[in-house]
């Protein structure tokens, strides 16, 4: 089951095995042809199953539609191209299988919080010193932002016992924070509702929220000074973990009512991409703090 995905229901046990790995061929498929058009008929034709049965198989197994899933891949791929070529955007609209670059521009900046230039203007070396203050004051003590009195303790952070990483969760100080966010759905898209670092004690906090159904994930991978490890999260990356709760979090009158732990595993090929920019929300919002604190 992936970071997204709800426990299997309606589906016979004994058929999980082959779901699955039909799943994972159709995956695989969308990988390597993520820039073509590609039906809800085709995707269950490749399984062998109908276009109906194929897309419940594909929601439990996977968490989110294929169609959901199809354009996560595109925009994943179109951040890899803002960062690692000079392609214009119109040309990396193209190329990642939209018609439209105004599409392609809502639909970017709606997944990832940013638009398409300004994704890519992050990896500037001036831009980047925003989140190099960012790290040099992690290796001193959590941003005052994360230490408001509002907050509220939701829960703890744990490592998959099984999860070969150098990412220390279960050390005394971890050497690599993790990063939480608290979606409207149940995948890491977009500018998340409210966000946090979980500290050394492994506790994590969030701020109040309106009331509403969230989903909280939550990932942790080693830290550099390369913008690149932060802005581009992939699967096959060795130090990335993530977890997501298991039940969906409720806020009502103000208040939170469940209590829910985060278990970080390793990523695997069928998980949706990581598209939000989170770590980038987290700067600027401490970037704007320091400076509100500077006028007041």
């Amino acid at each position: 089951m992936t970071y997204g995905a709800p426990a299997h229901t309606g589906f016979d046990r004994s058929s999980i095995t082959q779901q699955q790995q039909a799943v994972r061929q159709v995956v695989e498929t969308m990988r390597q042809n993520f820039w073509n058009p590609m039906s809800l008929n085709d995707m269950a034709e490749m399984a062998n199953f109908s276009p109906c049965y194929f897309n419940q198989v594909f929601r439990s197994i996977v968490g989110i539609p294929p169609s959901r899933y199809l354009t996560a891949l595109r925009i994943d791929a179109a951040k890899r191209l803002l960062i690692d070529t000079t392609l214009r955007v119109i040309d990396i609209c193209y190329e990642v299988g939209y018609n439209s670059l105004g599409t392609f521009s809502s639909r970017f900046t709606e997944l990832v919080g940013i638009s398409p230039q300004g994704f890519r203007e992050l990896a500037d070396q001036d831009n980047w010193r925003l989140f190099q203050a960012f790290l040099q004051a992690q290796q001193r003590a959590l941003p005052s932002i994360f230490h408001s009195h509002k907050q509220i303790a939701m829960g703890s952070v744990y490592a998959h016992q099984a999860a070969q990483t150098p990412v220390a969760i279960k050390t005394q100080r971890p050497a690599t924070p993790t990063l939480i966010g608290l979606y409207p759905l149940p995948m890491p898209q977009g500018k998340p509702i409210a966000y946090t670092i979980a500290p050394a004690s492994r506790l994590y906090m969030l701020p109040p929220v309106a009331d509403g159904r969230y989903y909280i994930f939550a990932t942790a991978f080693e830290w550099s000074q390369d913008p690149r490890s932060f802005l581009l999260l992939d699967w096959q990356r060795e130090d990335l973990l993530v977890g997501m709760g298991d039940r969906p979090l409720w806020v009502r009158n103000g208040r939170y009512q469940n209590h829910i732990d985060l278990h970080l595993r390793p990523m695997q090929p069928t998980d949706p991409p990581l598209l939000s920019a989170l770590f980038y929300f987290m700067v600027l919002a401490q970037q704007q703090l320091e400076l509100f604190v500077q006028r007041s």
